[in-house]
């Protein structure tokens, strides 16, 4: 059994993990990231940027929304069920975060809206060749991968975490292993960062009741286990409800055709018994619609 110690252990290599190593490093902290996959980024690869509110491009453009307005329309979204204080700390930090990236050298394309309707509070990042799209936060990963090395932090790839260690209560390390066999990494902290439970069809239908494949069609994006939430639970974290973000797509023709093709009106939606079950006005909203669907027989209706 090999041994490491450090400061901070971050079990995932992520954006989220990346983002906690990388700053803890700044701090001055000695940093160990431990990555499953064979390459740093995980989900956000295949994503085009991430979320901001009141940052210096939206003031330039005089995109009207404040961290109030992007708070109270989450929160009533959700119904206030997602935990208040950290929704409120993750929009105040936004903008500062958006700056850091910068900083560190990511490049974003204007604010964009996910929908007419919605805010542009996303910051889609310009790659480093082509136009941006689809993956392009791929760039952003490798910009936060360079900076944490350049900083020293010790990332570990192909190696995933299995458990946490406590003694007396206490977290004090993980136990992973890798190629060469198991290993164990002390630290003063353990920051876990490995995302949710999206490739998981058993926790999907435990937590949320749906059915992978039969009435739910995701990314199923590989490695989104849940398997850091498990290690969580196991060292003795307490359980909060969990659910998932669902979006409508029309059959998959290709590009952003899924996402366009529903918006184009005159559009009529009726569940298996004929019945219309949503105001179609609000069908540019792929999550809203998501939702009216899944409250219906079998998760189906008809376009």
């Amino acid at each position: 059994m090999r041994e490491f110690e450090t400061d901070v252990v971050v079990v995932g290599g992520g954006a989220s993990g990346l983002a906690a190593a990388v700053t803890a490093a700044e701090n001055g902290a000695k940093v160990m990231v431990l990555e499953k996959a064979n390459t740093t980024g995980g989900c956000a690869n295949m994503a085009m940027g991430p979320l901001g509110v009141e940052t210096r491009m939206q003031r330039e453009r005089l995109i009207d929304i404040s961290v109030d307005r992007a708070f109270n329309k989450f929160m009533e979204y959700s119904h206030w069920r997602s935990d208040a204080r950290l929704i409120r700390r993750y929009l105040e930090q936004s903008a500062g975060t958006i700056e850091w990236l910068e900083n560190m050298g990511v490049e974003f394309a204007l604010p964009s809206k996910y929908f007419p309707a919605s805010e542009a509070t996303w910051h889609i990042v310009k790659p480093k060749t082509g136009k941006p799209g689809l993956r392009a936060a791929a760039t952003m990963i490798k910009i936060m991968t360079e900076r944490a090395e350049e900083l020293g932090v010790k990332i570990l790839l192909e190696t995933p975490v299995k458990s946490i260690i406590k003694d007396q209560g206490e977290v004090i390390g993980v136990t992973a292993s890798d190629k060469d066999g198991e290993l164990e990494v002390y630290a003063g902290a353990v920051i876990i960062g490995t995302g949710g439970f999206g490739d998981n069809p058993d926790f999907i239908k435990k937590y949320v009741g749906l059915e992978w494949g039969k009435d739910l069609f995701s990314y199923r994006i590989p490695g989104l286990t849940g398997d850091g939430i498990q290690m969580a639970w196991d060292a003795g974290a307490s359980k909060d409800f969990m659910t998932m973000e669902m979006v409508f797509f029309a059959p998959n023709t290709g590009g952003y055709a899924p996402i366009e093709l529903p918006f184009r009106q005159p559009n009529l939606l009726v569940n298996l018994d004929g019945e219309r079950f949503i105001n179609e006005e609000v069908i540019e909203n792929p999550v809203f619609t998501a939702n009216a669907i899944e409250k219906q027989k079998r998760k189906l209706h008809i376009l």
